[in-house]
């Protein structure tokens, strides 16, 4: 295999390893935050607070910031060296600092100044209560978000896939032991499990600092904004938002129009877009995040025939995993949420509504993993203005398709209008990447996606039959290993590869296994 293929799959694996052990551990907080707090209004309220914090780290913290300052940071290493890399990133982290500063003081003046006028009133004070514990927790997000930028850029990838792991921990903590020691109050416990979190955010810091320190790296305020460095990332930075993000905001949406439906609606489009995120946090994500710095240095050696070679083999990985999911979580939507969530608070009820979110949601998945990939690479070329455009398109689509689809089919209907608007800003997209970087096989990728989609469907059926039979805890394994076969069967190529990453060390005996190709 291709040296730059095989470390690509060794780094995602890495990445994919540490993302799977911390969804585990997010599906449990999930499970425990459903025992205690079901499909409430007062988890209506902490979702949508919780959300818009955590959108900030994944649209600036992480995504926007991650794809405008990675390609800069790369190219000043590789020219000028770490340490004015590291001035770099140090006069990035004051000016985005001061205008976190900002944003919390116009926060909590614009909060003060709507109380007193008697504007917060119902279901919505229960929000801003929760906004204000929270928001301090941007603080650690900026300085974590910062130094995984810097060591991605680095190619060390361990220790930044351990923050969401360290939130999951300190969440499941709060809600199985914290809570419910301090307090039989259900308001009084969300606020609990708010001071959790933004003490998880110190500790994720924390951890970031050795390997920093080992590469001779140190954060600290650094006042020179004229440097034409941090000019050009002020510049992407905010296309960025909308580029690589499209999907979070889209979700975000989501949550806010469901808190104008019936209670629960919110929870509902939360625990199902938490399960559906599970195969894309795993997989997508981790390889979306090797992949943006893997196509910077490409890029910056103007070495674009081999762009395109990564780009259509990780196009074939993401649509390899994703679409037997897809298939999957459809078929297997009410049992999965009825084994995961119906207990305590989360009822009969909660289930159907779940389901029927989770499935819209789903239709959209292997779009929503595909973006990661070819988003990286626009930014990877340093192109900000495409995905921009496009992501435009999409949120405007979108907003018009939650007004006319949630009055037919409620929170559903908003989670089918994510999955439509994710389906057309990845088509649009391929389009124009094909235009503008050549072929990158993109017939050979078509037929691909069609035969694993033809075996998807095929285990689909499968597993609704040996769920109705046995249960879905046989389904989902029985499931996998038919696709498996099945992919033999029909020649997929790539199922050796993704059996290398699975495996690693273990692939050589795999080799025997006998294939049909």
């Amino acid at each position: 295999m291709n040296p730059h293929k095989h470390r690509l799959i060794q780094s995602a694996g890495l990445i994919g390893g540490l993302a799977g052990l911390s969804r585990v551990f997010g599906m449990l907080r999930d499970i425990a935050s459903a025992s205690l707090f079901g499909t409430t209004a007062v988890w209506d309220a902490f979702v949508l607070a919780f959300t818009i914090p955590n959108l900030l780290r994944r649209l600036v913290f992480e995504g926007a910031l991650s794809s405008a300052f990675i390609p800069i940071f790369v190219e000043i290493l590789k020219t000028k060296g770490r340490q004015e890399a590291g001035k770099f990133a140090n006069q990035v982290g004051t000016a985005l600092f001061l205008i976190v500063i900002i944003i919390t003081a116009g926060f909590y003046s614009g909060l003060i100044a709507l109380n007193a006028f008697g504007l917060i009133t119902g279901k919505w004070v229960m929000v801003f209560d929760f906004l204000i514990v929270l928001f301090p927790y941007l603080f650690f997000l900026l300085a974590v978000a910062l130094s995984m930028g810097i060591l991605n850029s680095e190619k060390h990838f361990f220790t930044p896939a351990l923050s969401p792991l360290i939130l999951n921990l300190a969440w499941i903590s709060a809600v199985m032991l914290i809570c419910p020691a301090l307090s039989r109050d259900r308001v009084t416990q969300v606020k609990i499990l708010c001071f959790v979190i933004v003490i998880s955010g110190a500790i994720q810091l924390l951890i970031q600092w050795f390997p920093l320190a080992a590469r001779k790296y140190q954060l600290k305020l650094m006042w020179n904004f004229s440097s034409p460095h941090v000019s050009r990332f002020m510049k992407l930075i905010l296309p960025s938002i909308v580029g690589f993000s499209v999907f979070n905001l889209n979700m975000l949406v989501d949550l806010i129009f469901g808190y104008f439906l019936t209670s629960g609606s919110s929870s509902s489009l939360w625990y199902a877009g938490r399960l559906m995120q599970l195969p894309l946090g795993i997989f997508a994500a981790s390889l979306g995040t090797v992949l943006l710095p893997e196509y910077s240095h490409q890029a910056a050696e103007n070495n674009l025939s081999r762009l395109r070679s990564m780009f259509s083999f990780s196009l074939r990985s993401v649509f390899l995993v994703m679409l037997p999911a897809t298939v999957g979580l459809i078929a297997l939507a009410h049992p999965i949420v009825r084994l995961l969530f119906e207990r305590g608070e989360f009822t009969a009820t909660s289930t159907a509504q779940t389901q029927a979110v989770l499935v819209a949601y789903t239709l959209g998945l292997p779009a929503y993993a595909a973006l990661q990939v070819i988003v990286s690479a626009f930014y990877g070329i340093q192109d900000i203005k495409t995905p921009v455009r496009v992501g435009l398109v999409s949120i405007a689509l979108h907003l018009v398709l939650n007004f006319v689809l949630m009055r037919f089919m409620g929170s559903s209907g908003l989670a089918l209008s994510t999955a439509i608007c994710g389906i057309l800003n990845f088509a649009m997209l391929i389009f124009v990447f094909y235009k503008r970087i050549g072929d990158f096989e993109i017939r050979q990728v078509g037929l691909f996606s069609l035969k694993v989609f033809a075996v998807s469907l095929f285990v689909g059926g499968v597993a609704i039959w040996v769920d109705q039979c046995f249960s879905v805890l046989i389904a989902i394994p029985a499931g996998i290993a038919v696709f498996v076969a099945g992919c033999f069967i029909v020649r997929v190529h790539e199922i050796r590869r993704m059996l290398e990453w699975i495996f690693a060390k273990k692939y050589n005996r795999c080799r025997k296994l006998p294939v049909f190709i």
